[in-house]
């Protein structure tokens, strides 16, 4: 087996490494000339029993062994994680199927690295693998890597324990001076079993037993507790009434505006009397004139999404939301007991109600008799269209506008009224809110094959330090990409811009990870997203 090995190798050890050492060298000019100032770049030539092992163990092929040659990047930030996998491969040739973003989609360990494997000098694979040392750090030590670094820091980090201990019991002391209820709760938090989260950038959230994402969200800043709207627990959604366990990795989603919700003590998804005191300090402190100023804004945005020929009347809207008037209805809003999808969907089903629908459109115990009656009668083969329900071809539907699904998304649809089904991908908080109330109407969709002859519209929103030019390099970027831009929205705060590009996609299931690797390279890019 040695022998077999080492000949189909066709090099010795000595010389794979020299393979090596000349990728390294190559990475760390070009990571210069980007500007990366501090980074780390290792390699490593597997020893030949070590590939006897792992074939033997994965009962793998010599030709499916793709780490004969590995080199680690370390870098200090994410985004230049993305930057130096744009330098990998404009250099290299990636292999098709051998790229994986643990980034932005980690492991349920909590493991985050980007994994390529390219064809380097000579036509050898070579695999790379692009983290930041505290990725790289939680890799190595686990979760004792939070506190490995604060150990390993010029500050004490006992003065800093104290320091951390005594701000909350001040903050504690406001809030229970406010609510002599509050005190039991108090007592509780410090006699009953406490758990440890973590934020998205590996920063540990003490919480009490029981701890709701509303919880986490508190214990991260009051601000984001205010904003809250949903949380993602280890990459997947979740209510925010869940509780949190140990070891747990927590991302808060959140609205630019608005603030906490009454109901959220009402149902009793919060258990730290911090984010009880906040959120009671926060109620009392809004008279109905600051909810009017927030709920006016929403609910004029919400309505200029509509062209001003086929609005609603007011009156019509505010009848529908049961409320007594415009007011009173955006009081509402701004309170946060009417979500601005609920209000869009009201004004959605007021223009469609006004409107004449043709002989096809279906009432949605229709459509459903319908998807029976198509089911039993037509082959799951026929693909005429983008989507396929239930395996069936030719249902009436339409891709949701709140997620903007394309091939390659996983998706799922929504039966409507006299609209046919509406498709979402698959985690869309507007879909999750409508089968929360509606699950009979939830149906399974998948992409047809004739998707991939069909035009797609995406929202990628960047953001970004405001800076001259900075427009013309990131419409520079899509055209050299050739992506159409359709649809254009910029927003500048506090030095910063916020612009939302909404391009055209080929159904050829369109790398979305790619483009935001390229964004990123743009000067003065902080964040890219899909929305």
């Amino acid at each position: 087996q040695y022998k077999r090995i080492a000949k189909l190798l066709d090099e010795t050890r000595q010389e794979r490494l020299d393979y090596i050492e000349n990728i390294k060298g190559f990475l760390a000019s070009q990571m210069e000339e980007s500007g990366i100032q501090d980074f780390q770049v290792s390699g490593r030539a597997k020893h030949i029993y070590s590939i006897w092992k792992k074939m033997r163990k994965k009962n793998y092929d010599f030709d499916n062994l793709y780490d004969i040659r590995a080199v680690r990047v370390l870098v200090p930030e994410i985004r230049d994680c993305y930057t130096v996998l744009g330098i990998v491969h404009t250099k290299y040739s990636p292999v098709p199927g051998e790229f994986d973003d643990y980034i932005s989609n980690p492991k349920p360990n909590n493991y985050q690295s980007l994994h390529t494997c390219v064809i380097g000098p000579e036509n050898r694979v070579v695999e790379i693998q692009i983290r930041t040392f505290a990725m790289h750090d939680h890799a190595e030590y686990g979760v004792a890597a939070h506190w490995r670094y604060k150990e390993g820091g010029e500050n004490n980090p006992q003065f800093e324990e104290k320091i951390a201990w005594i701000r909350q019991i001040l903050d504690w002391r406001d809030e229970l001076s406010e609510r002599k209820d509050l005190t039991d709760i108090f007592k509780n938090e410090i006699f009953s079993d406490t758990i440890y989260v973590m934020t998205p950038n590996g920063k540990v959230i003490t919480l009490p037993n029981g701890g709701t994402p509303i919880d986490f969200a508190y214990g991260v800043h009051s601000a984001i507790g205010h904003r809250c709207r949903g949380a993602k627990v280890d990459g997947q959604i979740v209510p925010l009434s869940t509780p949190l366990k140990n070891g747990q990795r927590v991302e808060i989603l959140t609205i630019k505006n608005g603030g906490p919700s009454i109901n959220w003590l009402h149902e009793g998804w919060v258990k730290s009397s911090k984010a009880i005191g906040h959120i009671r300090r926060y109620i009392r402190d809004l008279n109905n004139e600051d909810f009017l100023e927030t709920g006016k804004e929403v609910y004029e945005r919400e309505l200029a999404k509509f062209p001003s020929s086929i609005r609603p009347k007011v009156d019509d809207i505010v009848s529908k939301m049961n409320h007594t008037n415009e007011k009173d209805l955006q009081i509402s809003i701004g309170k946060g007991d009417v979500m601005p999808a609920t209000l869009r969907d009201v004004i959605e089903k007021l223009i469609h109600a006004a409107t004449p629908q043709p002989k096809e459109d279906l009432t949605a115990v229709e459509l459903e008799k319908r998807l029976q009656e198509r089911k039993d009668k037509l082959k799951p083969q026929a693909k005429s269209g983008s989507i396929l329900v239930d395996g069936v071809s030719g249902i009436v539907s339409n891709f949701a506008k709140c997620c903007k699904p394309i091939p390659g998304d996983n998706v799922v649809g929504f039966i409507t009224q006299g609209n046919g089904i509406a498709v979402h991908r698959v985690g869309c908080q507007d879909f999750n809110r409508q089968a929360k109330l509606h699950p009979h109407k939830v149906v399974s969709v998948e992409w047809a094959s004739a998707a991939k002859n069909s035009t797609f519209s995406a929202d990628i929103e960047v953001i970004a330090n405001d800076r001259h030019g900075l427009l013309r390099d990131l419409t520079d970027l899509f055209a050299s990409e050739k992506l159409h831009i359709v649809g254009l929205r910029t927003v500048c705060r506090n030095n910063k811009a916020i612009m939302t590009f909404t391009i055209q996609v080929s159904g050829n299931e369109f790398n979305f990870t790619w483009l935001i690797a390229k964004i990123f390279n743009v000067n003065g890019v902080i964040e890219v997203l899909r929305k």
